[in-house]
């Protein structure tokens, strides 16, 4: 749990909503490796992470295939499991993070031998903060 926490203090994550992203807000770290960081509700957010109430201004560095504990009905990645799957070069630089169903999310588009196992594949994209003004802020 000590890396964990040491590669909590570098990468955040983020969630993506109406085409913003918003950084979450005080998450604690007994909760990193069983608690799902893009559920979220904008108008009810019992049961969910908070978000800022601000959106970010992110610039993509990398895209990643992650592996996370899910069901075939739900994608639920935890931020303990994208902090072990961090890119060495991009391990002690602050950057933020957000994962979404590989592909469309379906069966289909699953590592089958990872689906075997209990995990279902995701797309971890991996930001850096950037000046409002630029024109590559925001761009997947």
């Amino acid at each position: 749990m000590t890396q964990v926490v040491d590669r909590f203090l570098n990468a955040k994550p983020v969630v993506r909503h109406e085409g913003e992203y918003f950084k979450i807000k005080d998450l604690p770290v007994e909760i990193l490796g069983n608690h799902s960081f893009n559920w979220f509700k904008k108008d009810d957010p019992t049961g969910r992470v908070e978000r800022e109430d601000t959106p970010c201004q992110l610039k993509v560095l990398q895209q990643k295939k992650t592996y996370h504990k899910s069901t075939e009905l739900f994608f639920k990645p935890d931020v303990e499991e994208v902090l072990n799957q961090i890119p060495e070069e991009l391990l002690g630089k602050k950057i933020y993070f957000s994962t979404a169903p590989f592909g469309d999310g379906t069966v289909r588009y699953q590592d089958v031998h990872a689906l075997d196992e209990g995990y279902a594949t995701g797309c971890t994209t991996f930001y850096e903060e950037c000046e409002s003004e630029s024109s590559q802020c925001n761009i997947l």
